[in-house]
């Protein structure tokens, strides 16, 4: 589920599905971490206290500011919705590797650091896209199909499946209702003539006939 917390300066947290953070307020410092999942935030200025989330590596600072982070396994994304937000990536200690310069962000401006990456990635994302959750969607443009089936597993109880590689491969764009993965399939199989097949957790998509 999605949930807004308000917390007692003001600024208020937005939970995407399947996230957990911690809030740890000091006197002289407010500090989150964002455990997994994705969170959007909404910071109450307040120079002498910085709010700083840690997820992964990555250390975000705010400087009076709408940001978004997402934790994943294998990546973490930070966006800047507005104001400014510093970056700061800490040291691994496995690895032999020097901690990076800090990153200041722009307005609508993501960093994207991927595991298998050494230097992080700046681009700019579709901010409408990025923040479609908060709306209860999900909006695809050319995503893959096997993209689009992750994202929208992330928020049904029933999920859906596309093991077919020549289905997963299907280019999707559009804008969807996360609350219902199934409706998801049937429109997605209406578009590309595909087959939806009950599972024991929800539907998979195959290939119709003509797909062969």
């Amino acid at each position: 589920e999605q949930q807004t917390v308000v917390l007692e300066d003001g600024s208020r947290i937005t939970l995407n599905t399947d996230t957990r953070l911690s809030v740890d307020y000091r006197q002289n410092l407010r500090s989150i971490r964002l455990d997994h999942g994705e969170a959007l935030f909404e910071v109450a200025k307040n120079p002498q206290r910085p709010f700083v989330v840690q997820a992964g590596n990555e250390r975000v600072r705010a400087l009076g500011t709408t940001f978004m982070v997402r934790n994943e396994p294998d990546r973490l994304d930070v966006l800047l919705i507005e104001g400014r937000v510093q970056v700061t990536q800490s040291a691994d200690e496995r690895k032999d590797v020097p901690a990076t310069p800090p990153v200041v962000l722009e307005p609508g401006e993501r960093l994207v650091q991927r595991n298998d990456e050494a230097a992080p990635i700046l681009d700019r994302p579709p901010v409408e896209e990025a923040t479609a959750w908060r709306r209860g969607e999900a909006m695809f443009d050319n995503a893959t199909l096997a993209e689009a089936v992750a994202e929208i597993n992330r928020y049904g109880k029933a999920q859906v499946r596309a093991d077919d590689p020549h289905v997963a491969a299907l280019r999707i764009s559009g804008v969807f209702a996360t609350r219902d993965p199934v409706e998801f399939a049937n429109v997605i199989a209406k578009l590309h003539g595909l087959q939806v097949v009950r599972t024991k957790n929800g539907v998979a998509l195959r290939a119709g006939e003509h797909m062969h």
